[in-house]
């Protein structure tokens, strides 16, 4: 099956998001055909992964990179859709997947922003939430005490030490510096990507059901609402 996944914490350089999404990369490439939305500062990918190039994320064209992301999606086949950071498509299935608290600041605030809405809205798109340590899903139901806990899950029972990412040389954020090489086993990440791999086949599964499809059309509808009002002078 073929996921798309969207880079924006890349380009928006969130270190410590993009660090884990590296390593989560490598492992998750194993099970699933992935295209990679690369809206810059992404590093070097496996060869077997797609690398397709995207517009920069703005916060307040949201709407139509919506539209523009449920294109590509439909255009390549994607059965699911998953943002590093809080993008959405249309009607395409997504997971949220949360890496970092402290990359994610706009999430535990007041939704008082349009970036806040915009994480309001991917955490309500998501079908599953998935967050990379126990504490990071703590935080997250604190939150947001209205979600269902069955909904959220952690793909890593234990904390991990986030490594002292150092800005690399070539101007990529994605790849860890020799100083933040032994944070995290490979086993952890390995763990961690086939626990994701798990969640992407049962989120697909029931996402076929009809009462989802009546939700993705009425979210649809207001999405591209919204694009016209952002675009009226």
């Amino acid at each position: 099956m073929t996921i798309v996944i969207d880079a924006a914490a890349f380009q928006l350089e969130i270190r410590a998001v993009a660090y884990a999404w590296t390593n989560i990369l490598r492992k998750l490439n194993l099970w699933h055909r992935l295209i990679i939305l690369d809206r810059g500062s992404v590093g070097s990918l496996p060869r077997d992964i797609v690398r397709l190039p995207f517009p920069n994320y703005k916060g307040a064209d949201t709407a139509h990179d919506s539209i523009l992301i449920e294109r590509v999606c439909r255009h390549v086949g994607a059965s699911l859709f998953i943002s590093t950071y809080c993008t959405t498509p249309l009607k395409v299935p997504s997971i949220g997947v949360f890496c970092d608290a402290d990359g994610f600041s706009e999430l535990f605030a007041p939704a008082s922003n349009r970036t806040a809405l915009e994480f309001e809205l991917m955490v309500a798109h998501a079908r599953r939430l998935l967050c990379l340590t126990e504490n990071i899903k703590e935080n997250l139901i604190k939150a947001h005490p209205k979600l269902v806990p069955m909904t959220v899950r952690a793909m890593a029972p234990q904390r991990y030490a986030k490594p002292p990412l150092e800005p690399v040389v070539s101007g990529s954020i994605s790849m860890p510096t020799a100083s933040g090489v032994d944070h995290a086993s490979d086993e952890f990440w390995y763990s961690v990507a086939h626990s994701l791999s798990a969640t992407i086949s049962e989120t697909i599964s029931i996402s076929n059901e009809g009462a989802f499809r009546g939700f993705y059309e009425c979210w649809a509808r207001l999405r591209l609402l919204q694009a016209q009002v952002d675009t009226t002078p």
